[in-house]
């Protein structure tokens, strides 16, 4: 087994401990670190909870590679038309990543008022998932 499967085995085991309200205090702050999100991802992939994971990077870094998992792609620089492309409906949280957060935060800020549950910014982004997640 490599370190990269021994650590996501870590994280899913250590999700295990994790119920679904600790989940749904997670989907409702404002940031999360990538290993909140790495819980996240193996809580929706076992169902118990759900959520958009959005890649607010432009489509040239976006096919370069993004996070297992992303549901759409929908860059900050045409946000609302994207997002109205997208077809994402309002029941469930977004969680946006971009390279290294700052984009997020600022799609995140212009997103407060829409009708989503909560908008959730990835702190560190991609870079920071592939450092610590997917090395």
């Amino acid at each position: 087994m490599t370190d990269k499967e021994k650590f996501k085995q870590l994280c899913k085991e250590d999700s295990k401990e994790l119920d679904k309200s600790t989940y749904n205090k997670l989907l409702k702050q404002s940031e999360i670190t990538v290993l909140e999100l790495q819980k996240l991802l193996d809580a929706r992939d076992s169902s118990l909870i759900d959520f958009y994971l959005v890649d607010v990077r432009e489509d040239e870094e976006h096919q370069a590679g993004c996070i297992e998992g992303t549901d759409a792609l929908i860059p900050t620089s045409s946000l609302f038309p994207s997002l109205e492309k997208a077809n994402l409906s309002t029941n469930k949280s977004l969680i946006l990543y971009c390279l290294v957060g700052s984009r997020s935060a600022y799609a995140q800020r212009l997103l407060e008022q829409m009708d989503f549950p909560s908008i959730i910014n990835v702190v560190g982004g991609i870079s920071s998932y592939n450092r610590v997640i997917d090395f």
